[in-house]
């Protein structure tokens, strides 16, 4: 029994690692996605100012494309957010580890 349960001890804490290193890796990425998306606009205002000769074109330009992005999310958050998490977790919890495992004799 003591076996037993140190198997469900190290198989418990195996996966709480995979879950805390999948949200730090989601975390980091939205991070550096955010950083990206800063310098990408900062990038297309300075050329749209280029081209309008005036900034308020380009920020509305930009504005109305952030707005269509977050339209896309709002519409699409479970295809991209939610079914992509609950597959990683699932499979993080879910999966059947006993494979790799040799059986108790007992």
């Amino acid at each position: 029994a003591s076996m037993r349960y140190d198997l469900l001890r190290l198989e418990l804490l195996e996966k709480i690692s995979k879950i805390f290193s999948l949200l730090l890796l989601a975390m980091v990425s939205i991070v550096l996605v955010l950083i990206i998306f800063v310098y990408l606009s900062v990038l297309l205002l300075i050329w749209l100012q280029d081209i309008f000769a005036s900034m308020i074109p380009g920020v509305c330009i930009v504005a109305g494309i952030y707005t269509l992005m977050l339209i896309c999310i709002i519409v699409f958050k479970d295809k991209i957010f939610l079914n992509p998490m609950i597959r990683a977790l699932s499979k993080i919890i879910f999966s059947d580890e006993k494979q790799n495992v040799e059986p108790v004799k007992q």
